[in-house]
């Protein structure tokens, strides 16, 4: 039997969109746990220049938050959504006894996994995670460049005026720019939590073990009752 007699060209695109969606969140979980390997290498030259300490601590808070969360979001996708849904389908296949029924089951699946994923029933929580996404590539970023800059001081072996001028420019732009990001990945990681919550459940979207995962010791809860 043609596997095209059980896939359509419409699953194909879906296909596309839950792997491009599942290769950006791999993507972006690895440049996280890199980037946290790379300051924890640089820590000791960071956290002694002048000023910096409390920063440098910040990043380190916000590096596991965001870690964190692309953990557990992924251990979510991969086993809470695909795994769960991928043993249904095969029992599914095995059960069928006609071919309307193969079509049915594989078309469940892919319902499942575009459901649980927020990519086919929730437009705005899907959005706020992409969201969430982007500013962790931000961070990222900022990171890697602040990386950079304690390599350049390091290889200096003595430090003059101008050095140290352009090092607190730098710091400068960096402290403002960490300030920034922090505020927006609290803001939009709120958002993505309320846009979960209120997600009607059902048998096919069942947000409650994501967000205990995110929040089980009620941190985040905790803190926005602190912020009201």
């Amino acid at each position: 039997m043609p596997v095209s007699t059980i896939i359509q060209k419409q699953d194909i695109i879906k296909y596309k969109k839950i792997f491009h969606f599942l290769w950006g969140v791999k993507r972006i979980e690895y440049s996280l746990t890199s980037i946290w390997r790379k300051t924890r290498s640089y820590s000791d030259i960071l956290s002694n220049l002048k000023g910096f300490t409390k920063d440098i601590q910040r990043s380190h808070l916000l590096t596991n938050e965001m870690i964190h969360f692309m953990t557990n979001f992924h251990y979510y996708v991969m086993f809470e959504v695909i795994e769960c849904s991928w043993e249904k389908l095969c029992k599914q296949v095995n059960e069928a006894t006609d071919l309307d029924q193969l079509i049915e089951a594989h078309s469940k699946f892919l319902y499942e996994i575009g459901t649980k994923t927020f990519l086919t029933n929730s437009e705005t929580c899907y959005d706020s995670f992409k969201k969430v996404l982007s500013i962790i590539t931000k961070f990222t970023t900022l990171q890697t460049n602040v990386c950079i800059l304690a390599h350049a001081i390091k290889k200096e072996q003595i430090l003059t005026d101008s050095h140290y001028v352009k090092i607190n420019r730098e710091l400068t732009n960096y402290k403002t720019q960490l300030n920034s990001i922090a505020n927006d990945y609290k803001h939009y990681f709120d958002l993505f939590e309320k846009e979960l919550s209120k997600l009607k459940i059902h048998q096919d979207v069942n947000p409650i073990s994501l967000l205990y995962m995110l929040d089980f010791n009620e941190y985040y809860s905790n803190t926005n009752q602190d912020d009201e």
